[in-house]
């Protein structure tokens, strides 16, 4: 063949075509005969790939999303060397089993980039190509990364909607390193494309912020112009090829007639004489295949040029594309989807599995807002993890409660302050709403009755949603009648309520009726209609946003450090008295009694009086975080494990919490109404024990150093009072 005779590579595509479709008696010869110049200048003087390794990194992709024409795939990749299609495969064309299907499927180093079925699919995927290279060139350089994406689209993938969608996505990306060639010829199955469309894809094209250029895509000439000109293209590209479906048929190109049906032997020997094509039936002329050919050769430079790059590539860069080549998972894939909440049921369902020998995968869960892969890349750029500085992270991310992208609404990160106080006695607590028992809670507290009646807690005042329905009206009635007040009272303890001004939501959060994502949106979008205090709108997304998140995050990293370390050495064992109420503290033992009764106390309950005491009375953390998982209704592992060990005792040492949350009477008498009693001197004395146990350490805390000062003052008859009452208390409810 002459030089450069293009003409005669081109027909080489349309004749295998033409003949796997007569032998098969279906398929769509049009396509393939209409882009056959296209489709061969691209791979002769542009596409950079290699037959001999259909997987090499940096090859361009070629994606053809007008599927119907598969036969212009599998006869390129067939000519170009390609040593997974064979000229029986061709043969083989639309038979069960062969590689060469109706339309292309799919398989791993052969060419075939992906699955181009329904029409359209192939823009979209092309478009993920596209944007997977983007990602890659950023994080290899463009040395190793700077393939293009080829996609060749009809009319019919055009009018699909996913193609509207990924165009967009692409030109809002500027995907420039992507060219879609649309095969503009005019003609549908039906007949000519103005039976069902109008669209001047010229604006549309341009209102996606694609480049257009047109050519005739029979003119090699205007053909390798427009390739050459995209190669420095600044967004994606559409060279629309001006064709003639069925190109070289006497008869039939130009109709509705070569789309979707063989030719007819009588029109093959027609379209032969027309083309000047002498060779029977799948055989292609030495000469030509040998020019097809050259193709290996070029293609073995292009990767061995590219191999010298990537041996200059940093090691661990190296090891990363090998494995993205490899398709393997990332080492701590695991652990940033992973989303079963307690560690010890996740193990425990790891090692089922692997002991039975069944695939699993973990799924990302709807009751966080952040993954455990973010929280991890939190800790990568903080020394130690600070609940405040993640919460700011988490307003600024998720664009809650900011007046622009770095300054909060109100001047303030966190409102806390504000939401200090005692509970007003003209303040009037809004009553508990009460459910209706389901048949199902029916069944399962008989089950609890007979099998666990030995357990802590009762049945009689069951009262928590249990559908989804209940749950949206407990969360509503929130909103409605206690979130104005919540902050103001957020840390109040009261004896006429254990709810106050909290929304009880917890358990039903950690139970996945209602998810964190529905309770900010929700939430805001009541606040904009309701006069709402930035305190308490605040202060209860911090709750959900801040707090939650946060410690789900603090036990996914430290929790095997928490559960082992025992920082101020504490080894006392609780009696009866912590599980009935009869302790003699008056707070102590009105929230005991609530747990018992409700199963449910609010934060401050939890921390300052009951770990608190605790802690104070050198109880086990252990033992602390047992009786916490035993006691409420919203107890995982995950929950209890950092509010118990790193906020309740600070038993962790110190890994997010700057000191022991600890108090005497006075911060009680301050929050609640509970009145001054014998319980006072107790308290008092467990704390400076505990202080004067601890002088070392607190001496040491800016913030506490002051207690050893004032204990050190301290009137000796007043010490030895409260001293000996604390003892009477450590021995009369506790066990060494």
């Amino acid at each position: 063949m002459a030089k450069n005779n293009y003409s005669d590579l081109a027909n080489a595509i349309r004749f295998l075509s033409i003949d796997a479709v007569q032998k098969a008696n279906s398929g769509h010869p049009g396509m393939p005969m209409g882009m056959a110049d296209v489709t061969t200048i691209l791979f002769k003087k542009f596409l950079k790939f290699n037959p001999h390794n259909p997987s090499w990194f940096n090859r361009d992709r070629f994606v053809l999303s007008a599927g119907h024409g598969s036969m212009l795939l599998y006869s390129v990749l067939y000519l170009s060397g390609y040593k997974t299609i064979t000229i029986d495969d061709i043969k083989n064309f639309r038979q069960l089993n062969s590689i060469c299907a109706g339309h292309p499927e799919y398989e791993r180093d052969s060419g075939i980039e992906t699955t181009t079925g329904p029409l359209g699919q192939g823009i979209a995927n092309a478009v993920g190509f596209a944007l997977a290279e983007e990602i890659n060139r950023e994080k290899f350089g463009d040395k190793i990364c700077d393939h293009k994406t080829y996609v060749i689209a009809g009319d019919g993938c055009l009018m699909e909607g996913v193609s509207h969608e990924a165009m967009s996505l692409a030109g809002h990306l500027k995907l420039k390193n992507l060219i879609l060639f649309f095969d503009n010829n005019s003609i549908s199955i039906d007949g000519n494309t103005n039976l069902s469309i109008s669209d001047d894809y010229k604006k549309r094209f341009a209102s996606y912020n694609w480049d257009l250029i047109e050519i005739n895509g029979h003119d090699h000439n205007q053909i390798s112009k427009a390739i050459s000109k995209v190669q420095k293209a600044k967004k994606p590209t559409v060279i629309s090829c001006k064709t003639i479906i069925g190109y070289g048929s006497p008869n039939k190109s130009n109709t509705a007639s070569v789309h979707g049906s063989p030719l007819g032997s009588a029109e093959i020997d027609l379209v032969r004489k027309k083309l000047k094509w002498k060779y029977p039936p799948f055989e292609i002329p030495e000469n030509i295949l040998k020019e097809w050919r050259k193709l290996i050769i070029t293609g073995k430079k292009h990767e061995e040029n590219w191999k010298k790059n990537f041996d200059k590539l940093e090691k661990n860069k190296k090891e990363e594309l090998l494995r993205i080549k490899s398709g393997n998972l990332p080492k701590n894939f695991n652990e940033k989807i992973s989303q079963i909440k307690d560690k010890f049921f996740e193990n425990q369902l790891k090692t089922f599995f692997k002991k039975n020998n069944i695939e699993y995968h973990f799924i990302n869960s709807p009751m966080f807002l952040s993954s455990r892969g973010d929280f991890k890349e939190y800790l990568e750029m903080n020394k130690k993890p600070f609940m405040a500085n993640f919460y700011k992270i988490q307003r600024m991310k998720h664009n809650i409660l900011m007046k622009n992208k770095q300054e909060p609404l109100g001047g303030k990160w966190s409102f806390d302050e504000d939401n200090r106080n005692k509970l007003d006695p003209k303040v009037q607590i809004p009553n508990l709403i009460t459910f209706k028992e389901t048949t199902h809670t029916k069944n399962i507290k008989k089950f609890l009755e007979k099998n666990f009646n030995d357990h802590p807690g009762t049945l009689e005042d069951f009262n928590y949603p249990t559908t989804r329905k209940d749950a949206l009206n407990l969360f509503f009635d929130f909103l409605k009648k206690k979130l104005n007040l919540f902050g103001d009272f957020e840390d109040a303890i009261s004896q006429k309520s254990h709810v106050l001004f909290h929304s009880m939501l917890s358990p039903i959060i950690n139970l996945g009726l209602i998810t964190p994502d529905e309770l900010v949106k929700e939430t805001l979008a009541f606040a904009k209609t309701n006069k709402v205090k930035i305190n308490c709108l605040e202060g209860y997304l911090r709750q959900i946003i801040g707090w939650r998140e946060f410690m789900r995050g603090i036990y996914q990293n430290y929790e095997s450090k928490m559960a082992t370390t025992n920082f101020f050495k504490h080894h006392k064992k609780l009696k009866n008295s912590w599980y009935d109420g009869t302790t003699g503290i008056d707070p102590l033992d009105h929230t005991i009694k609530n747990c018992i009764k409700y199963g449910w106390t609010h934060h401050i309950e939890r921390l300052m009086v009951v770990a608190n005491i605790m802690n104070l009375s050198n109880i086990e953390p252990k033992l602390v975080y047992r009786w916490f998982m035993e006691m409420y209704v919203d107890s995982s592992d995950w929950v209890m494990a950092p509010n118990v060990y790193g906020m309740g005792l600070f038993s962790d040492g110190g890994i997010f919490a700057t000191k022991p949350y600890i108090c005497a009477s006075s911060y009680l008498l301050k929050m609640s109404d509970f009145k001054r009693g014998d319980w006072c001197d107790v308290m008092d004395g467990l704390y400076w024990r505990f202080i004067e146990k601890n002088k070392n350490f607190f001496s040491k805390n800016y913030r506490l150093s002051m207690m050893v000062k004032i204990l050190e003052k301290m009137d000796r008859e007043k010490k030895q009072r409260i001293y000996l009452a604390a003892e009477n208390f450590i021995k009369n409810n506790t066990t060494s």
